[in-house]
């Protein structure tokens, strides 16, 4: 039995919120590893903490804003299929 779209979005309340801030773990982590690496000035502005974590945190919760968008506005599958022929729409509207 399907459950009602609202129910569906219901999930992005808690899964949007926990998208973004593993989003954010996750470049600060690769941040730690490059600028370990590149060993960059102190002053080189793109690899202090500030600008990748505000860049997550919008990119983030707007690809969160777009998932809780797209489906009240489709009531049909995405259409997409892998290379193996396996329907998306599973993992979309599930």
């Amino acid at each position: 039995m399907d459950e009602p779209e609202q129910l569906k979005v219901k999930r992005l309340f808690w899964a949007g919120p926990l998208t973004v801030i593993a989003s954010v773990v996750t470049v600060l982590f690769i941040r730690i590893i490059a600028v370990a690496i590149l060993k960059p000035d102190p002053k080189f502005e793109p690899l202090t903490v500030w600008p990748p974590t505000f860049d997550t945190v919008v990119a983030a919760t707007c690809a969160v804003l777009v998932c809780l968008k797209c489906p009240l506005q489709s009531g049909a599958g995405t259409g997409l299929s892998s290379a193996r022929g396996e329907s998306f729409d599973s993992f979309v509207y599930t």
